[in-house]
């Protein structure tokens, strides 16, 4: 029981991970565009309603990235403003995305409740406007991140009818939105995890790892949580060798880009060394704490708690070797 409890929050730290990629990679311009915007704006004829928005929005999801919470929040409120000032044909434009723009300064700002009510309002906006049809990719996206949110608390079943009726909305045979579809799945993946489901939730993973393959290719860094969550689905499923064999790709494929020594290697040795210790492989499952330990060492942000942590497992672990040998 332990075991699942713990898969299942690395499982949910996964979650939140992919899930923050759907605002951050949404961003227009680099840090260094973004500047030269600035001043182009400032220097620059008076500027459209539209033309402010843009500038609000993009400079609001700049802060974001920088971990300027209060100041995007400003920004924002500001880009929000203009939104509601406009004419409602030329405002729908611009309503729902300040909406959710709000909404994520709202749940990077740990405030659920009132980034709830921005989600929320966005996906009525969009109903209100453009509809639910078919290849409505807007009113897919406000709906997933209103399940995003109700996810993060744990709260599977408001989510997973959201992340239903996005996936229905979405056209999946259009290759630019493989990489949106699956996200999805891999929420729903979650989803199924935590109900239990865990021959659905790896229906769900493995789903989301094709439409993942197929948008960014099979060695792209954007598998690994699809990977890291096959691995752990698997395992608590009892199929250890298909466990295993998701954790090490997972690490190959972190490794060949970071190295050995990045943090984000911990989640595929975790796994490797819960399979191997529930194989029985209790030497695999020494080497693979052996290796989170000397990660935590180069790491000068390390926890010290979960150094030690990790430190009183190898010992558990070589003393439960010895006892086997």
């Amino acid at each position: 029981m332990k075991i699942v409890v713990r898969l299942l929050m690395f499982i949910l730290l996964a979650a939140a991970g992919v899930s923050g990629y759907f605002y951050r990679d949404r961003i227009a311009y680099s840090y260094t565009e973004l500047k030269d915007r600035y001043a182009e704006i400032k220097n620059g004829p008076e500027l459209s309603p539209t033309e402010q928005w843009r500038f609000y929005a993009r400079k609001a999801y700049d802060m974001l990235l920088h971990g300027e919470v209060g100041e995007a929040l400003k920004l924002a409120e500001k880009a929000l403003k203009i939104a509601d000032a406009e004419p409602p044909d030329a405002g729908l434009a611009l309503l729902a995305p300040s909406l959710r723009l709000r909404g994520f300064c709202y749940t990077e700002a740990d405030n659920y409740f009132l980034a709830k009510a921005d989600f929320e309002r966005a996906v009525s906006v969009v109903k209100g406007g453009a509809g639910a049809t078919p290849g409505n990719s807007m009113h897919a996206e406000h709906l997933k991140n209103l399940a995003d949110l109700y996810l993060s608390g744990g709260n599977a079943e408001p989510a997973e009818p959201l992340y239903i009726e996005a996936l229905k909305l979405i056209d999946i045979k259009k290759e630019s939105n493989f990489q949106k579809t699956a996200e999805i799945c891999f929420s729903l993946g979650n989803v199924n995890f935590i109900k239990k489901d865990f021959e659905l939730a790896e229906k769900f993973y493995q789903r989301g790892l094709d439409f993942m393959e197929n948008a960014v290719g099979p060695e792209h860094r954007e598998s690994i949580p699809f990977l890291t969550a096959l691995g752990n689905s698997r395992m608590v499923q009892k199929d250890y060798e298909q466990a295993e064999r998701s954790f090490t790709r997972a690490l190959i494929i972190n490794e060949s880009e970071r190295g050995p020594y990045d943090i984000q290697n911990i989640h595929s040795l975790q796994g490797l060394a819960n399979v191997n210790l529930l194989q029985k492989k209790y030497t695999s499952a020494v080497s693979s704490v052996n290796r989170i330990i000397k990660i935590l060492e180069n790491n000068p942000d390390c926890d010290p708690e979960g150094l030690r942590e990790q430190k009183d497992r190898l010992e558990k672990l070589m003393e439960i070797r010895r006892k086997k040998s």
